[in-house]
């Protein structure tokens, strides 16, 4: 009796974690914030499948994320969850950041002893690690679909690129203004 007991436990619990379009977007969410990139590709198995590096940037990012998922529009297979995602201004750092390294830039030229990728990278690590960092929120509409298996999981990325946006603090927004 202990043992189904136990099992059933087991399965509800396994089951539950995406039982819904909202638990499916609070899962990715959750794994998100942890940075388990694993985790994160068991809810978006579309996205990128890459490991996330561990480093200063994608943890002041994950870490200052804040959210709240909305109630889930379901239709048949597919369902679409509005979350509302406060998280670092990456298209406001980024500007300081070029700013300030043209400026370094300039006034070093000619010298080899200076180290643009070292010197961004200790800019961008302290400008959004630091306690006023500029914030941003979006509220955006995330879409799911069921897999072959009936969980929910995040749709393909060109289908969830205001989503993947906002949750990035625009930084594919700062991607496209280089293109």
């Amino acid at each position: 009796f202990l043992f189904t007991v136990f099992a059933f436990t087991l399965l509800t619990a396994c089951g539950s974690a995406v039982a819904t379009p909202e638990a499916a977007l609070d899962g990715y969410m959750t794994a998100w914030v942890n940075l388990d990139s694993a985790k994160m590709n068991e809810y978006f198995p579309s996205g990128n499948q890459e490991e996330i590096p561990d480093d200063d940037t994608y943890t002041n990012l994950s870490k200052r994320t804040k959210y709240t998922i909305g109630a889930a529009e379901t239709d048949g297979d597919t369902a679409t969850v509005k979350i509302t995602i406060t998280t670092l201004d990456m298209k406001t750092i980024m500007g300081e950041v070029i700013s300030e390294l043209m400026g370094q830039a300039l006034s070093h030229m000619g010298d080899d002893s200076f180290d643009s990728e070292a010197y961004t990278n200790e800019l961008l690590s302290k400008k959004m690690s630091a306690e006023d960092a500029p914030m941003t929120t979006k509220e955006v509409t995330a879409y799911l679909e069921k897999d072959t298996d009936g969980k929910w999981i995040l749709s393909a990325e060109d289908k969830n690129t205001d989503f993947i946006n906002a949750l990035t603090g625009d930084l594919m927004t700062v991607a496209d203004s280089f293109n």
